[in-house]
This record gives C-alpha cells, structure tokens and sequence, in this order.
C-alpha cells in the first residue's frame, strides 16, 4: 500500500546527511540521529503545498532521535499515522499513538523520538497565515501567539472533524489531476482545514469561536471583499477610504481594532500569499520577477524580505521546490 503523498516524494534515502540536509530545506535546521547502526536508515519524506502552508509525511524507517531546536514562526500539527512516537519539552515526556495528534509551536523547544514503524502526516502552517484565519473567523484581532493545547490529544469528538478533513486533503492530493494544484482551489482547502483545526483542537482563543462573533463595521468588511476581488489592480490607500464610505481614520482605526494592522498591510498579507499560491504552479516560462510584478510588487529586495518572514522561504527556493 502506497504511503500518504507519495506523488508528492521529494526524498527516499538510506544515508542519514542526505535526509538531515532534505528535511532541513522543507523544515528548518535540526539534528537527526539514529540509534544502532546507520545503515538501518530507510528514510522518506514527502512534501505537498498548500497555498501558504503544505501537508507533509515523513518516514525515517529506524529508532531516530530528533533535537528540533529552534523552530521558526510556524505550527506543526502532526498526525500519527503509524507507529509510536516519542515527544519532550523541558521536564515533561509524552508518549503518542496511532491516531493521535500532537502539536509543536514557534520557539517552543521539542525533541522527538521515531520507531521504526512511525510515520507521520504533518500540516505545517506559518503563525501569520493561521492568525490570519483566525482573525476572520473571529471578526476580531488575534495578537500574539495562539497556544494550543500541549500533550496528545485524541481523534474523538470534535478532533475526528479535524482528522477526517486532513484525510480528504490528503486522498485528494494523492489523486491525479487534483483540484488542490489550482492555485484558487488550494486556498480553499488549506481555509477549509484551517478552519476544522480551529474548532477542534482545543486552544487559547476556542472561547472567542464559541461565543457571539464580534460585528465587524461595515467599512471593514467592505474594503476585506474589495480586496480579496481586486487584489491584483494597483490599489492604493485613497481608493480603499472611498470603497469603505467612511473617513480615513475612522477606516485605519477599525481596521485596527478588528483585524490588526491597516488596510494596506492586509492587502499585502493577500498578496503574498496569491504570489506564493502562484510560484508554486508557475509556468517554465514565469519567474519570481514577473509573479512579484503580477501581484503589485516593483521593489524585489522588499517582496523577497516580506516573503521570506511570512513563509520562512525565499520567492527563489519556492519556485525552485515547485518544479522538482
């Protein structure tokens, strides 16, 4: 039986700096030891996009030891799909099953153990993109770091939800001619699972989600679908006050207030994230220069500096990673 994303396999190797150099591009850097001889070594790992976050398995095929030291600005929400896995921040030690998920937060330090038999499906998804969601999810700013709820947490309940939607990404990426590889598409998926996430696994904002949403004024909302239908025209600041029918502060104020940042930095985040959804189906015949073009950006250095501290990549290494 074909392990999870195999269309998606960007590596498959018995030499142990093959895989900690692999893993390390499409992760961050951090050690990966093996115990007893190397040779044992039957690593694979496979790595599909979705949008601005991926869906991941990974598989080393003998008892590892991993030292993640410091993880970027991202979550990792793993899913145990064989095997046991071992998990330890600080003084604390958990022991994960089959079928249960944990989760690793940004600069949270995690050391983890593999079986021979673990495998896990990992959804990796940037703390912006999430806050991003959560904030429209909640009509209301979201600042700082959600936490969510540390230890194994169990597929029952609300989380078989969550399970069952990281399943059906999952089979449909697996499929030929995936509707997920359009790049319209793939945000619908990652806000579909991002949203089942939300609700079912226990976290820091779960009791805003169940509360009354917060009304968000009617400026906003108007300049938020104005820009989700338009994001590719050359707005500038005068043109969002004139489509929300209300006065310049009063806008950059609830916009504040509701979302978090102005209605330019929200534009951009929409932008970054097309751009990124683009690079990875980008044609032979594209570059980053005329993507970053497509999707407002004139000042490259600027466009590579933003890109990077949302996705934890450079416009090169995405567009690089999407044509193999």
């Amino acid at each position: 039986m074909a392990a999870p994303l195999e269309r998606y396999r960007v590596l498959a190797t018995t030499h142990l700096d093959e895989a900690r150099d692999k893993v390390s591009r499409y992760f961050w850097p951090h050690r990966i030891d093996v115990a007893g001889r190397r040779a044992a070594l039957a690593a694979t790992f496979h790595h599909a996009p979705v949008a601005a976050s991926s869906l991941n398995y990974v598989r080393y095929g003998a008892d590892t030891r991993i030292d993640a030291g410091e993880q970027p600005d991202c979550y990792m929400f793993k899913y145990a799909v064989d095997g046991p896995l071992g998990a330890a921040r600080r003084d604390t030690d958990y022991q994960v099953r089959p079928g249960q998920l944990i989760v690793s937060a940004p600069a949270r330090d995690l050391k983890v153990r593999f079986a021979r038999t673990t495998g896990l499906l990992i959804f990796k998804v940037p703390r912006r993109r999430l806050n991003r969601h959560l904030t429209r999810m909640l009509g209301d700013t979201v600042a700082g770091r959600t936490a969510f709820r540390d230890g194994p947490v169990s597929a029952t309940g609300a989380m078989q939800s969550y399970v069952r939607a990281l399943t059906l990404l999952r089979l449909e990426l697996d499929t030929s001619q995936s509707l997920a590889g359009n790049p319209a598409a793939a945000v619908e998926y990652e806000e579909f699972l991002l949203s089942a996430l939300l609700r079912a696994w226990p976290h820091s904002q779960s009791h805003r989600l169940d509360a009354p949403p917060a009304i968000r004024p009617r400026a906003v909302k108007r300049v938020i679908d104005y820009i989700e239908a338009h994001a590719e025209r050359p707005l500038r600041a005068g043109d969002l006050v004139r489509v929300s029918g209300a006065g310049t502060s009063a806008l950059y104020a609830a916009f504040q207030q509701h979302v978090g940042c102005s209605p330019m930095a929200y534009l951009r985040g929409v932008r970054l994230s097309r751009a990124r959804a683009a690079l990875l189906a980008a044609g032979e015949a594209e570059t980053v220069s005329s993507i970053a073009l497509d999707w407002g950006f004139s000042h490259f250095g600027r466009f590579a500096t933003a890109y990077r501290e949302a996705f934890g990549e450079t416009p090169s290494e995405t567009l690089r990673r999407s044509r193999g």
